[in-house]
C-alpha cells in the first residue's frame, strides 16, 4: 500500500542503502518477475498487491495521466516501482511493512525525480492526494479477494477500513457483532491473543498481527468472544 498511506512521512534511507537493496539478487529476481497490472478495483491509498505478488493493483479511479505544465505523466510508472519493491522486501528479505514501505517510498521518489525532474516530488504528491481514498471517503465496491492485507494491518490500523476490506478478502468470516466480540471482554487465561500476564490463555483462532480465522477486523489480544476456544 502504499502510495498515499499514512506512513509516507520521511524517507530516512540514503541512496547507498537503496542501491544495496536494489542490487540484491533475490530482490532483483522478485522485481523482474512478470506481474499483472490490475486497474479494475477499489484500492485504498491508490496501490497494493496480491498475496502472491504476481499482481499489482491500482485504484480504478487513478488517472493514466497527470499534467505538469505542458508535460503529462502516467503515475503508474512510479507507483509500480513502489509497490514492487515493497512486496519484494517483505517476501524476500522478511522486512516488516514500515521498513519496506520506507524503502519503497525512497525508490518511488527516485523515479519521480528521474522522470519529472528535481524538486517535483511535492507537486507529484499533491497531484495524487485528491485520488487517495479510504473507506470513510468512498464505499469500496470492488476489492480483489487475493489482496495482501499486510499493509492494512500496519500501525496505525484503520479498524473500520480493515473490517470492510475483509468482507471481500475473507467473506466466510463473521462480524464482531455476530461473535459478540469485545476488545476488553477477555478474562485472565481467556483472551483472544497471547498476553504478557497470561501467555498460554489465548484462543486457537487468533493469528499474528491481530487477526482471527473466524471474526473479521482488528482483534485485540485482550479481547474475547462467545466462540473462544483454548489454543492447544
Amino acid at each position: 500500500m502504499s502510495s498515499g498511506h499514512a506512513h509516507r512521512e520521511g524517507f530516512g534511507l540514503n541512496s547507498q542503502t537503496l542501491d544495496r537493496l536494489l542490487k540484491n539478487e533475490k530482490v532483483q529476481e522478485h522485481l523482474n518477475a512478470p506481474k499483472k497490472i490490475d486497474e479494475s478495483n477499489d484500492i485504498p491509498y491508490l496501490g497494493s498487491y496480491s498475496q502472491d505478488g504476481k499482481t499489482i493493483y491500482f485504484d480504478r479511479h487513478l488517472p493514466k495521466e497527470l499534467k505538469f505544465g505542458n508535460f503529462t505523466f502516467n503515475p503508474i510508472i512510479t507507483l509500480r516501482m513502489h509497490e514492487s519493491l515493497e512486496k519484494a522486501l517483505i517476501d524476500v528479505l522478511g522486512y516488516g511493512y514500515e521498513q519496506a514501505h520506507k524503502a519503497a517510498t525512497a525508490y518511488e521518489k527516485r523515479g519521480v525525480l528521474t522522470f519529472l525532474g528535481p524538486n517535483m516530488w511535492d507537486q507529484y504528491e499533491k497531484k495524487l492526494d485528491k485520488y487517495i481514498k479510504a473507506d470513510e471517503h468512498e464505499k469500496l465496491k470492488r476489492v480483489p479477494k487475493d489482496l495482501d492485507m499486510t499493509p492494512y494491518l500496519a500501525e496505525p490500523v484503520d479498524k473500520k477500513l480493515l473490517a470492510h476490506l475483509e468482507k471481500f478478502v475473507s467473506p466466510d468470516k463473521i462480524s464482531k457483532e455476530e461473535a459478540e466480540y469485545s476488545s476488553d471482554r477477555g478474562k485472565p487465561n481467556h483472551h483472544c491473543g497471547p498476553d504478557e500476564g497470561w501467555p498460554n490463555g489465548y484462543c486457537s483462532m487468533y493469528r499474528e498481527e491481530n487477526r482471527c480465522t473466524l471474526v473479521r477486523g482488528y482483534i485485540a489480544t485482550r479481547g474475547g468472544c462467545k466462540f473462544w476456544e483454548r489454543a492447544k
